[in-house]
């Protein structure tokens, strides 16, 4: 990619609030640890080297999607209780 990897797109994407709830899989070359590692500690889901198989991927997007769905109908579900009035008497 030109002008920034993987791992740099990954962190960005992360840390912007707009874009942080998406999944991000890194599917790269660098199989070492401290590459795994770097990886996920920027924000990756997950990360899985080349050469991969297709269904491994198709099932880890698969259950990322539905993670992510689990939480988001799990917390929408949830109710944001404020009172109607509030009265604030003066201490001193």
């Amino acid at each position: 990619m030109p002008g920034m990897d993987g791992i740099e797109l990954c962190e960005k994407i992360k840390k912007d609030e707009r874009t942080s709830h998406i999944p991000v899989i890194l599917l790269t070359a660098l199989s070492s640890s401290d590459s795994v590692k770097e990886g996920l500690m920027k924000g990756a889901d997950d990360y899985i080297s080349k050469p991969f198989d297709i269904d491994m991927l198709q099932t880890k997007i698969e259950n990322l999607l539905m993670m992510r769905k689990s939480l988001r109908d799990k917390y929408s579900k949830m109710m944001l209780v404020q009172p109607k009035h509030v009265s604030i008497k003066n201490a001193g």
